[in-house]
């Protein structure tokens, strides 16, 4: 008996990584130019599910303090919770990791390898989150997860790393303005899509057909850029650019 439950166990934690690491996969084998090195993405991964001990804590101090001054089922409660703690501190995570480890890495030379390193970071945290929500509510929750959070938080790593990736080619061609404009773009607007999921989410009721049809846009949106990302990739060293 023991032994069966050891192995639901070992399946589980298979089963809730598994989505993750197949997106990972696929975003590696968009990358056509040049694959970037294995050891640099599974530090990258694992980094991503570590990053998810900081910003526990610092969400929970931002939950403190907001739950000071407002009752939790409050709209404003609402929004500034999803937007202003959670997706701002965990886009924050993993930007920080993002940066602090490629971006003087020698294999960034193509603009779409910023996009394979932010999706890199971002599911190691969702891996990591996923085995959490196992771990805690059983296996029942993968099949939802593997097509709502898990997605969301690839789909955050694919504009971190497309505005990512842009930055650092103007930085190389030495437009210092355009390369803080696509930081920033780098951040905020994971943030504002992250943040807009959880919200939704968050809803409840009729909120449940605007959630299934923004994740659905969100998807579709996020497919088609990544494709048009990777065929007009360009070396940041001399590459051109109509962004």
């Amino acid at each position: 008996m023991f032994r069966e439950e050891e192995q639901m166990y070992q399946i589980s934690l298979i089963l809730a990584v598994a989505p993750a690491l197949w997106l990972l996969y696929y975003m590696y084998q968009l990358d056509e130019i040049e694959k970037e090195p294995i050891g640099l993405l599974a530090q990258l991964f694992i980094l991503g599910a570590v990053s998810i001990v900081v910003a526990f804590i610092l969400e929970k101090i931002g939950f403190s303090i907001l739950n000071r001054y407002f009752d939790e089922d409050e709209l404003i409660s609402i929004v500034i919770s999803n937007f202003f703690i959670i997706g701002v501190v965990e886009e924050m995570t993993k930007r920080f990791i993002l940066k602090a480890v490629t971006w003087n890495h020698p294999a960034f030379d193509y603009c779409f390898d910023g996009v394979v390193y932010a999706v890199a970071v971002s599911l190691g945290f969702a891996a990591l989150e996923n085995l959490l929500y196992v771990h805690r509510l059983g296996i029942g929750v993968v099949p939802l997860r593997a097509v709502t959070a898990i997605p969301v938080h690839c789909i955050t790593g694919i504009f971190m790393g497309h505005y990512y990736g842009l930055a650092k080619l103007y930085r190389e061609r030495g437009n210092e303005e355009k390369k803080k404009s696509y930081l920033a773009k780098s951040y905020w607007i994971p943030v504002l899509l992250h943040g807009a999921y959880d919200f939704i989410a968050s809803i409840g009721g009729w909120g449940i057909v605007v959630f299934w049809a923004f994740l659905i846009g969100l998807d579709v949106v996020a497919y088609f850029s990544v494709k048009r990302f990777s065929r007009e990739d360009v070396t940041v060293k001399n590459g051109d650019t109509t962004q």
